[in-house]
């Protein structure tokens, strides 16, 4: 029994001998690869390098871009604002044109196309109305329902199910 475990412990022992020399082996190589490779001379030749490229560099051209480029943004902050916009007004166009453009605005920024507002102008003459209204959207009719207050356009529902194939 004794000899066993003599012999599992030269075993042991030959193994960690025999990695110690491999690590050993290994670490020596990389040093040769690194001292081979020369990378500390080449980093400090490209730093000279790049310190010759920027002392030939003219900075004047930069120096006067830059004044060129304070002035004209100095110009600009000293520059009196823009005036305000005019609000618009629906001077010479009638509540129930006003209500379709607004309505076809809308619509189309939907996507929709063929706009058909189904009601009548004397309908369309308050601030505050529903509107049913018939469009095709990607080549299917769709109805549905809008509320308008004053110039606000107010989607309520369209139902898709009124879908119409051609």
């Amino acid at each position: 029994m004794e000899y066993v475990l003599l012999v599992l412990y030269v075993a042991g022992l030959a193994l960690v001998y025999h990695g110690q020399r491999k690590a050993e082996q290994r670490i020596k190589e990389l040093e040769a690869e690194l001292s081979n490779r020369d990378d500390h001379q080449t980093l400090m030749s490209r730093i000279d390098e790049l310190d010759q490229l920027v002392r030939q560099m003219d900075p004047e051209p930069t120096r006067s871009e830059l004044v060129r480029l304070r002035s004209n943004l100095t110009q600009m902050l000293e520059a009196p604002p823009a005036p305000e916009p005019l609000p618009v007004t629906n001077d010479g166009i009638s509540r129930p044109a006003s209500v379709r453009q607004l309505i076809d605005r809308h619509m189309r920024s939907m996507g929709c196309e063929q706009i058909h507002i189904l009601a009548e102008d004397a309908e369309l003459d308050a601030d505050d109305l529903e509107v049913r209204v018939e469009a095709m959207k990607e080549g299917m009719c769709m109805k549905g329902r809008l509320h308008v207050v004053a110039n606000d356009v107010r989607e309520i529902g369209f139902d898709d199910t009124h879908k119409l194939f051609p």
